[in-house]
């Protein structure tokens, strides 16, 4: 009697460990997951406020563009939306400064500074490809994780993940 008593209590300590023990795991996936969907939206955050710049040197050959950057950016930074649709508004947001950048290649008066900020473009461009790489890496360890009977007792603690990958930029 004493036997079957303790070994049911040790089986039921075991298990609430085991159920902790995956609490924590999922809960470590999920800070990594929201950690590189940071990651991304700072690297985006960081390409948006390196535009000023390059506006104002384009002050005079682009006129249009200009004012539709501007409203652009303003539109990313108030508007809250999910990664997804930022990352495809940061597409658009991307050509217009592309475009940008090939018209006031001909510049020579400011050649230097806007090889400087075409650099700096790139690397930006570069973190932001290795953030959304990450970020779907890990998305991919999540999926893999929900398929255990064990973690998908705790996935509703976790609703607000998202499990879908990110397109590229």
């Amino acid at each position: 009697m004493l036997l079957t008593v303790i070994l049911l209590w040790s089986f039921i300590i075991i298990c609430v460990l085991a159920l902790v023990t995956v609490f924590f795991v999922l809960r470590m996936h999920a800070q990594r997951i929201e950690r590189q969907a940071y990651a991304i939206e700072e690297a985006l955050w960081q390409r948006r406020n390196r535009v000023p710049l390059l506006l104002e040197l384009a002050r005079e050959q682009i006129g249009q563009n200009r004012q539709t950057i501007i409203e652009l950016r303003a539109d990313l930074q108030t508007s809250i939306e999910t990664l997804e649709e930022k990352i495809a508004k940061e597409k658009e947001f991307t050509t217009i400064i592309h475009h940008m950048l090939e018209v006031l290649k001909g510049d020579e008066k400011h050649h230097v500074l806007l090889n400087a900020i075409r650099h700096e473009f790139k690397e930006i461009h570069t973190e932001i490809e290795r953030a959304i790489n990450d970020y779907n890496f890990y998305v991919e360890r999540w999926a893999a994780l929900m398929r255990w009977p064990w973690f998908k007792f705790f996935a509703f603690s976790f609703s607000q993940i998202q499990t879908k990958p990110i397109p590229y930029v």
